[in-house]
């Protein structure tokens, strides 16, 4: 019992996949139809000769292993078989031409179209008999579609080339010299007939409109292009040409780029001003289907530069006024043996802000004498890097002055960078252990370091004069603590003040409080 449900289960599924996928080994009958014959050849030469067939099913069938009985010829050709075979694939509702010469046929941009050819093709301008389509080789069996004829041919013009087109019944001569190859049919020719019974010669003018085999529309196919990755105001090109439309209709365009902004030319321009990731999605239509293709744009903000470093850590600032999310970027040195430092997710950082990043956490180690740090944006292009010359870089460091790079011995992580500008009495000394480094520059640079900072911040950069540093460890607790530490001694200084005041004040109106009673006193007695 169980042996026969295994044999109906097999056989089900083998006739299943027989209909789910028939059109590539078989194809049945009219699903591939001899849509146009130029057996008049064209202009340039009367051997130009072609077929061409036309696929009548929403599915490619190729025609590979098919076979042709042909015309005057009165022998079966094989496809694969063919001189040059450049595709034996029928599109769905598409055409296929098969010639005689590689280069017979070009369409109305002068485009060769034959997809396959053989020299040995020839046809009969007076006797050309039946021609048959096989969907196996050897036109053995399996008959897909036949012309029927004997002695002449159904229709054509050989004097003015006009080709053989099939209508929906019948056959018809194209309206124009070389025919409609690979595309749909003409209307047909207007044909002169001759009433031979009259010594009159009447001309009786008849169109044949039947039309050539009806192709539904089909649907657009939406090209938006690749993702991007780029920076705030950076102008970005958005390309949809490569969109395609089987039937050549005109199509229309609408771009939304996910920031409020639309556009409906085909080939347009676009600027965000404002990093994050945005959705740009293509609309295409051709007036009654559509289709939508959407890609993935991320804006990374440019406002992130390497503000300061040392052999210890490393420290970068957010100069804009939004927050920043670093998640992927990455911070190396060229001469690093290690791998690079990836910010991990939700590596958020606030507007205005300094991140100091410790060496312990970035495995980064800087070379004494020469190197570069580069900080990398997540698609690996270079956001911004700095290159350095040194001798000893463990007493001093590197800082950003809102326009260039200095070495500074006054380390500020986390703080408004200090530029010193030298040593009193050592200026050689200075200049000589510690040279000017090479900046490569590769960011834009900002004309202010820090703005909108907290009431207890004061990021701006200072240089530092010679005598200045000199005294810098003689200076005053006031003068080198921040303002908020300042604002709060002076409100305690004022606080005592009030209060000596007030005790004085006190001690005063006791005092003649006291004398009052003594000599109140005196004077009772």
């Amino acid at each position: 019992m169980l042996k026969n449900y295994c044999r109906i289960i097999f056989c089900l599924l083998f006739i299943g996949g027989f209909f789910i996928c028939p059109f590539f080994a078989f194809g049945a009958v009219n699903d591939v139809v001899i849509n146009e014959i130029a057996w008049m050849g064209n202009d340039i030469s009367t051997a130009d000769e072609w077929i061409e067939f036309y696929n009548n099913t929403n599915s490619p069938i190729d025609i590979k292993d098919w076979s042709i009985y042909g015309a005057d010829t009165e022998k079966c050709l094989n496809f694969s078989d063919a001189d040059g075979n450049t595709t034996t694939i029928i599109p769905e509702y598409g055409y296929l031409i098969y010639a005689n010469h590689e280069d017979d046929i070009k369409d109305i941009n002068e485009i060769n179209i034959v997809d396959i050819w053989d020299t040995s093709i020839g046809m009969n301008n007076t006797f050309p008999g039946q021609i048959i389509l096989y969907n196996s080789l050897n036109c053995q069996n399996g008959a897909v579609n036949m012309i029927d004829q004997t002695d002449e041919w159904l229709a054509g013009n050989n004097d003015i080339k006009q080709t053989m087109e099939k209508t929906d019944t019948d056959w018809q001569t194209s309206l124009d010299t070389g025919g409609t190859p690979k595309a749909q049919n003409s209307s047909g020719a207007i044909n002169e007939i001759t009433d031979e019974t009259t010594s009159e010669e009447t001309v009786e003018t008849t169109t044949n409109t039947e039309a050539s085999p009806s192709v539904p529309n089909r649907p657009p196919t939406a090209e938006a292009g690749t993702d991007i990755i780029a920076l705030v105001s950076q102008e970005l090109s958005f390309d949809a040409s490569h969109s395609l439309d089987l039937d050549n209709d005109k199509l229309i365009f609408f771009w939304n780029f996910g920031d409020g902004a639309t556009e409906t030319e085909e080939i347009t321009k676009h600027t965000y001003l404002y990093p994050g990731q945005y959705i740009v999605s293509l609309l295409v239509s051709d007036d009654e289907f559509s289709d939508l293709d959407i890609i993935t744009i991320n804006i990374y903000s440019q406002s992130i530069v390497i503000s300061e470093f040392s052999n210890k850590w490393i420290e970068i600032f957010n100069q804009s006024n939004q927050v920043a999310n670093l998640t992927n970027w990455q911070l190396r040195n060229i001469k690093a043996s290690s791998s690079p430092f990836v910010f991990p997710a939700n590596s958020l950082m606030a507007s205005n802000q300094f991140l100091v990043l410790r060496q312990e956490i970035t495995k980064i180690e800087l070379d004494d004498i020469s190197d570069q740090i580069q900080l990398i944006y997540p698609d690996g292009s270079i956001g911004a890097e700095v290159s350095y010359l040194n001798e000893d870089i463990e007493k001093f460091c590197i800082a950003f002055d809102n326009n260039d790079y200095f070495w500074t011995n006054i380390p500020t992580p986390g703080s408004a960078n200090i530029i010193s500008m030298g040593i009193e009495n050592q200026e050689e000394s200075f200049s000589s252990n510690n040279p000017e480094p090479i900046i490569n520059q590769a960011q834009e640079i900002p004309d202010i370091l820090a703005t909108n900072l907290t009431e207890n911040q004061n990021f701006d950069t200072q240089n530092i004069s010679t005598a200045s540093i000199n005294n810098l460890q003689t200076q005053s607790f006031q003068e080198t603590q921040p303002a908020s530490l300042i604002q709060k001694t002076q409100s305690s200084q004022e606080s005592k003040l009030i209060l000596y005041l007030s005790i004085i004040i006190s001690a005063s109106l006791m005092l003649g409080w006291v004398i009052i009673m003594v000599r109140n006193k005196v004077n009772f007695h």
